[in-house]
């Protein structure tokens, strides 16, 4: 297909002037009212000329198919040197011609075209193109896609270099290239085309008819996920295409192709000083029925995708622009918590990696706390991270409050003495701390919950005292099942890290310290390998760690303690959406999603099964990273978890590749399909697929099989 740039129309530029013609001398009519939905003809491509409105129009060009008389495009072929010499305004009110290129108003002067270039009409020779292609090269057309650091931001001023060259190499290119190739996919983000009209408005979503014309450029420019405007009364509207279908009828031209546009937000056109204000989210004014739609620029996209004003950090990129960077909020994000959700073999812990390190990377001093329940992102940060697992970490009994404690040593299983000993625990262990306290100060203040150090020979002195007041063997029964059960604990190794203690000291400053990175030392972040850990107190260590935080948090100075994030791996264990689980944990879970973000505490909630999550838990997460889930019932409840005017992201999960996701929420600027970026090999979690393709062509080194032995007797790593 062939294509020529053609002249404005007089439309925009206002009345021609006396005397004037066209390139064949005389006026021409009217432009033709479009038929049905098709495109234009030739004849309403050529310049109209018409009385100019009372309001000046801004300036455009056409991008259009080039009639097949060369005759009747020699005014086309020649660029309007006054227009470009002013800059190509905006997109024009009313400009509803398939295939019109709507270009941004630019100050710097365009390269002026190349007096030796070929004339109208004809292929230009082997010279010219060289000459063609040295000025594309020197325009930076081959430039591939901006870097993160160069895209605009939001609070600098138009980028004129970054989008000035690549829209005059574009005019350049169609005006003089190669007219026999048709556009690709990069040309068309960087020229905005019409490609139909409004044909009805619901709330935030809007359907346009598409204008079929014989090219296909239409077609092409309306693709999935490409992002739309419309111009509204005092707004230019955007959306993305979220879907497209053949709306079938009766007659010759009954068939046209309806496309459906999720509504994003708008840039103001009212004053200058709000258009200067950007894109903001949600829509004050509509545009009205049969309004055009154009794709978008360059330029429109790095407005509304801009680098916010405010803090953030650099993700990835857009899943159907690899030009676009995508960037997330870092307050919005981490003050109000945020979930990953995807199955099994979607990215869950390369997206956590990349969000974390992308944070961390900006704000070294940063506080997270990570449970790993498979030791995979020990690899991931092991230049970051303070790695603790039940050799080094040191959480003692004493910590634990009285729930957690019975649910240790006496547990929740059938036992006949349960009642008996839940009463006679909770006596003993005040008793206990009332001891240890009672060498050091006094101990008014103490309860069976509160945090102090008691030793187990106190306890179990006076647990045998309270038996020793029965004069029947059978009263004995709770008291001996309690001893049998502590002195069980202390000799199981697996239980080293909770009771193995033998000198007890109040080192509850320095166990915070450790697990909470304060001070930093270079290390912002501690990955608490919990594989480890017995599965009958697993759910007990997440509930004392996430309560330990939380409880700090709540009696600290408010501003004192620095905010924290606490990031929960297979978050459906521990908060499950039924009764089952562990009720503290469960319970502590719910409460700093609640109310953590008063206290500077935040979630990071990753699952891969969503619909077993607590949903009063998953709702509370203000920004959702969401991968390929495939399940229906994950998504469906994904669905629920949405804003309303996000759910149509939905309908994408089960499409999305690996390394990809649907962000949504407070945390970036508008609803977006990413690809998170690449890591380095060295900063990858451990948890990848194996190759199956590759290990079973030649045999495993079997020694691997004395260091697992090995490891696993002596429960280290």
């Amino acid at each position: 297909m062939r294509f020529s740039f053609a002249q404005p129309s007089t439309q925009s530029f206002g009345r021609r002037p006396e005397g004037s013609e066209s390139s064949q001398g005389e006026r021409p009519g009217p432009s033709p009212v479009l038929d049905g939905n098709r495109g234009p003809s030739a004849e309403r491509r050529r310049p109209a000329a018409r009385e100019a409105g009372p309001e000046p129009r801004a300036r455009s060009g056409t991008l259009a198919p080039e009639p097949p008389d060369s005759a009747d495009c020699s005014a086309s072929d020649e660029i309007d040197e006054r227009a470009l010499a002013n800059g190509v305004g905006e997109e024009r009110d009313g400009a509803d011609t398939p295939g019109e290129d709507v270009r941004e108003a630019r100050k710097p002067e365009p390269p002026a075209r190349d007096p030796a270039a070929a004339p109208a009409g004809r292929r230009r020779s082997s010279a010219e193109d060289e000459r063609a292609k040295a000025m594309r090269d020197r325009l930076g057309l081959d430039v591939e896609h901006a870097d993160e650091e160069t895209w605009p931001d939001a609070e600098q001023d138009d980028s004129e270099e970054t989008v000035d060259v690549r829209s005059h190499a574009q005019e350049f290119a169609v005006a003089g290239g190669d007219q026999d190739e048709e556009p690709s996919y990069e040309e068309l983000d960087d020229v905005a085309v019409t490609i139909g009209r409004v044909v009805s408005i619901r709330g935030s979503v809007m359907w346009g008819a598409l204008y079929d014309d014989d090219a296909g450029t239409t077609a092409r420019a309306a693709r999935m996920g490409a992002l739309v405007s419309m111009r509204g009364p005092e707004s230019r509207v955007f959306g993305v295409v979220n879907a497209l279908e053949r709306d079938q009828g009766s007659g010759p031209q009954a068939e046209r192709t309806i496309f459906e546009i999720q509504v994003l937000g708008e840039i103001s056109t009212i004053s200058p000083a709000a258009t200067a204000a950007g894109f903001q989210r949600g829509v004050s004014s509509y545009p009205p029925l049969d309004a055009p739609i154009t794709t978008v620029t360059l330029r429109d996209l790095a407005t509304v995708y801009a680098r916010p004003r405010a803090s953030n950090v650099h993700i990835g990129r857009l899943r159907h622009n690899h030009k676009v960077p995508a960037f997330v909020l870092t307050d919005s994000l981490l003050g109000k918590h945020f979930s990953v959700l995807g199955t099994t073999g979607a990215g869950k812990s390369c997206a956590v990696t990349v969000i974390l390190r992308s944070i961390l990377d900006e704000h070294p001093s940063g506080h997270v706390v990570l449970l790993d329940p498979h030791n995979e992102y020990a690899t991931a940060f092991a230049d970051k991270a303070e790695l603790l697992n039940p050799s080094n970490l040191q959480l003692p009994y004493w910590l634990l409050n009285f729930e957690e404690i019975a649910h240790i040593l006496i547990g929740t299983g059938a036992n006949e003495y349960a009642f008996a000993q839940t009463a006679i625990l909770k006596d003993s262990i005040q008793r206990a701390k009332m001891i240890f306290a009672g060498e050091n100060e006094t101990g008014d203040y103490i309860t069976v919950d509160t945090p102090t150090p008691y030793r187990l020979s106190d306890l179990i002195t006076s647990l045998k005292e309270g038996m020793g007041q029965f004069n029947k063997a059978d009263g004995a029964g709770p008291y001996l099942g309690l001893i049998s059960r502590i002195e069980s604990l202390r000799a199981d190794r697996r239980y080293a890290f909770m009771f193995a203690s033998l000198a007890v000291r109040d080192n509850m400053r320095q166990i915070l310290g450790q697990l909470l990175r304060i001070p930093v030392d270079g290390k912002p972040i501690t990955i608490i390998d919990i594989s480890g850990v017995p599965s009958e107190i697993v759910d007990v260590v997440v509930s004392v760690l996430f309560r330990l935080v939380f409880e700090l948090a709540v009696w600290s100075d408010r501003g004192a303690a620095p905010p924290v994030l606490l990031v929960c791996e297979e978050a459906h264990r521990y908060v499950p959406q039924n009764g089952s689980g562990f009720a503290p944990t469960k319970r502590v879970i719910s409460r700093i999603a609640k109310e953590g973000r008063k206290y500077g505490v935040t979630l990071c909630l990753v699952s891969q099964r969503p619909s077993e999550l607590a949903i009063d838990s998953l709702s509370q997460c203000n920004t959702v990273f969401a991968l390929r889930l495939t399940n229906e019932h994950d998504q469906g409840f994904v669905a629920r978890a949405l804003p309303e005017n996000a759910r149509w992201l939905v309908d994408s999960l089960p499409s999305l590749n690996t390394q990809e996701a649907v962000v949504v929420g407070d945390g970036v600027t508008v609803p977006v399909h990413i690809r998170f970026k690449d890591l380095e090999s060295d900063n990858r979690p451990s948890g990848g697929d194996p190759s199956f393709a590759t290990a079973w062509r030649e045999e495993a080194d079997p020694t691997f099989l004395e260091r697992a032995i090995d490891r696993w007797r002596h429960q280290t790593r």
